[in-house]
């Protein structure tokens, strides 16, 4: 343990001012935070569990279940082409903020 907390001084606590470990002092400043999730990922985890069923599907299920997702996600892109579907809307591009180095 005493190895983990060698690498967070040398790589957090002596990089990284103390005020930037927190975003509540950013919010205060009126800085525009974008907050990165994987809420997408964990909602489409969410559908494929619900599609195989089983926590631990048959190898038969699960290629299956994927070669229809593929077929799927195929499909949705030649309706797109075809203007028959919008494409997905996706988050706007962020800039990242910079973290000032105590070094």
């Amino acid at each position: 343990m005493e190895s983990f907390w060698d690498y967070f001084v040398k790589t957090r606590r002596d990089t990284y001012d103390i005020s930037c470990w927190n975003i509540s002092g950013m919010m205060k400043e009126n800085l525009e935070i974008v907050n990165r999730t994987n809420k997408p990922l964990a909602a489409y985890n969410r559908r494929l569990a619900d599609i195989f069923g089983a926590p631990h599907p048959s190898i038969l299920n699960f290629v299956d279940v994927l070669k229809q997702e593929a077929k799927n996600y195929l499909d949705q892109l030649v309706d797109v082409r075809h203007r028959r579907q919008r494409p997905p809307q996706h988050a706007a591009p962020c800039a990242y903020l910079c973290i000032p180095r105590l070094r």
